[in-house]
């Protein structure tokens, strides 16, 4: 997939620990170089690959029995992302997270309203993912960021409409 078209990467399709060394690099790199579009598009992508752990951990779970518990442990605490924080894979979660703020502050202070909205919509995929795979508002989840998917065309169409113009 091209560089922000891929939100929640199966690990059975991808190799998870190399993509995560090689964004992990270009973290560095673009740090480095200064290259502000360049470490916005490396965070992004380096918290999709941890929500791709995230997301191989948690389907790990279900599959060796562990729907009922999640299920459980979702109703009673306040949100998923509460049950989530309390999992062995909780850092990818705060990690990814932080790495999306990064990012979208670097993508709205360039005014890259695309970068901006992939880092949105891979936000909304690292906070709805276990709620669609137990299915609670799945639906409600996937219409919103499809909404989000929406928005981005537009975005997308509107500034290359303006490039074109200018």
């Amino acid at each position: 997939a091209a560089i922000g078209e891929m939100y929640v990467p199966a690990a059975i399709e991808v190799d998870l620990d190399g993509a995560e060394d090689a964004y992990r690099r270009a973290v560095e790199l673009a740090r480095d170089l200064g290259d502000e579009p360049a470490l916005a598009a490396s965070l992004r992508e380096l918290a999709v690959v941890n929500t791709g752990h995230l997301r191989a951990w948690f389907i790990d779970q279900i599959m060796q029995g562990g729907y009922l518990e999640f299920m459980r442990a979702s109703t009673e605490a306040g949100s998923i992302g509460d049950v989530v924080r309390q999992t062995p894979v909780a850092y990818r979660a705060e990690e990814s997270g932080r790495l999306l703020e990064e990012a979208l502050s670097i993508y709205e202070r360039l005014g890259d309203r695309r970068g901006a909205m992939t880092t949105v919509i891979a936000m909304a995929y690292l906070n709805w993912g276990p709620d669609i795979h137990l299915g609670s508002t799945a639906g409600r989840h996937i219409e919103e960021i499809r909404r989000l998917w929406t928005h981005m065309s537009a975005f997308t169409k509107e500034s290359e409409r303006a490039l074109s113009e200018w």
